[in-house]
Parts: structure tokens; C-alpha cells; sequence
């Protein structure tokens, strides 16, 4: 397994092997900026665009946990938040997948892919199925939280906590 480091210049891109990475940065830092949202959202905000805003998580933050992509961007996610009073304690968080970088190669081949990089992955996302906003579509969860985790690490959505 192996991660790429955060790049010092554009030309600096080092691999190290993940177990000097907590294995929980990524998510860690991701589920510290959604939880802050909850809080400046008002509980009656109602999001009525077609497509959410791809959220990159703080340098400083990134720094502190050393959770970046593979090719040393910031992780981001999608975030829409609860449209009612009586749902803003209820949450859906949805993993994207993209499976893990067995070997270094893989890795650095990954970094250029929107599954390593968060540079390129889309500034908006509609979301679907159980995220999407639509009661008819989606009843039981349309008013909740909603959150996509972009997957750009190669490693697993896992923890050591």
C-alpha cells in the first residue's frame, strides 16, 4: 500500500508508505468540516440547486492530520444540508468507492485519475438515490443531512480509533 505525499512544489511528489499515515486522517478531518456545517446551517435551510458544491477540506487541517489525495490535493465532499427543523439530527453519509492501491505503481498511476486527485473531481454533484432531494424519489432521507465523501486516497475508509 502507499500513499503520495503532499507535494513541497508541483515537481515534488514523494511515496511513503501508508502506516506513517494514520489510517483515520482522511475521514477524520472530512466528518470535523461536515459536523461544522451542521452548525452554521440553520435547520430550516432548504437547498433547492440541482447540483451541490464541492467542498475541499482546510490546508491547515490537512496538514495537521496528513490526509491528502494521492496526488497531494485536499480531500473534499459534497454537502446539502437538512431541509427541516424536525431532520437536522439525522444525517446520510454516502462512502464513494474506488477500492485501494495495492502496489506504489498503482498509486502514482491512480494520482491522475479523479479516484487520486480531487482536482478532478466535479465542482458540483447532483445527487441521486438515497441522497437525492426529491421526496418522491427519496422519502425516507430527502430531508436529512446529506453527505458524499469523495474517495481520492487509495487506501480504505477505515480507522485505528
Amino acid at each position: 500500500f502507499a500513499q503520495v505525499a503532499a507535494p513541497q512544489t508541483a515537481d515534488d511528489r514523494t511515496i511513503t508508505d501508508c502506516s506513517t499515515m494514520p489510517r483515520d486522517s482522511l475521514i477524520v478531518n472530512i466528518f470535523i468540516c461536515i459536523f461544522s456545517l451542521s452548525i452554521l446551517a440553520p435547520p430550516h435551510t432548504v437547498v433547492v440547486a440541482a447540483g451541490f458544491h464541492k467542498t475541499v477540506l482546510p490546508q491547515a487541517l490537512a496538514d495537521q492530520y496528513k490526509a491528502y489525495c494521492l496526488d497531494g490535493s485536499l480531500p473534499s465532499y459534497y454537502y446539502s444540508p437538512a431541509s427541516t427543523a424536525a431532520t437536522n439530527n439525522s444525517w446520510v453519509i454516502y462512502f464513494m468507492g474506488g477500492a485501494f492501491c495495492p502496489t506504489p505503481d498503482a498509486c502514482v498511476n491512480r494520482s491522475t485519475t479523479n479516484l487520486g486527485s480531487s482536482t478532478l473531481i466535479p465542482d458540483t454533484y447532483s445527487f441521486s438515490g438515497m441522497l437525492d432531494s426529491n421526496s418522491t424519489v427519496n422519502p425516507g432521507f430527502s430531508s436529512f443531512h446529506r453527505v458524499h465523501i469523495n474517495y481520492c486516497d487509495g487506501f480504505f475508509f477505515t480507522g485505528n480509533r
